[in-house]
């Protein structure tokens, strides 16, 4: 019976988290109707929010890479600059 009480607390807290999540989802879409200049940004955001929650490691995953790849671009004009 113990377990049977543990699997559905924990069904609750999932449901609390999909109900937050699709609110959440709500206020981005309606946020984006209201700020269509941020459009491009928001919707690269969405990209990290799913029913059970904001997957941070991954966004900070993406971050990461982001800035490397920045990094790399500025790298190259340096080098483009000083070879001329």
């Amino acid at each position: 019976f113990e377990s049977n009480a543990s699997c559905r607390g924990a069904n609750q807290v999932s449901d609390k988290t999909k109900q937050e999540m699709t609110e959440l989802k709500d206020w981005i879409a309606e946020f984006k109707t209201e700020k269509p200049e941020l459009n491009d940004f928001v919707t690269k955001l969405e990209g990290f929010i799913s029913d059970t929650g904001f997957n941070a490691a991954k966004f900070e995953k993406a971050v990461e890479t982001g800035l490397q790849k920045k990094e790399e671009e500025v790298r190259k004009t340096f080098i483009a600059d000083a070879e001329n």
